[in-house]
């Protein structure tokens, strides 16, 4: 995968991300929801590289 870098990012907050990205992005960093939807529903892989 490829790192988004600037100017796409680093963005100023969440909300300058939109309402969909900002949230995603929101939950991610969250310590509990962001582990439940990387490492327990392996959603990075299963979402966004599907084979």
């Amino acid at each position: 995968m490829e790192g988004v870098l600037p100017p796409s990012f680093p963005v100023v907050s969440y909300e300058a991300m939109g309402k969909e990205m900002g949230s995603l992005f929101r939950a991610l960093k969250d310590p509990e929801q962001g582990v439940e939807m990387v490492i327990d529903n392996n959603m990075l892989i299963e979402q966004y590289c599907p084979i």
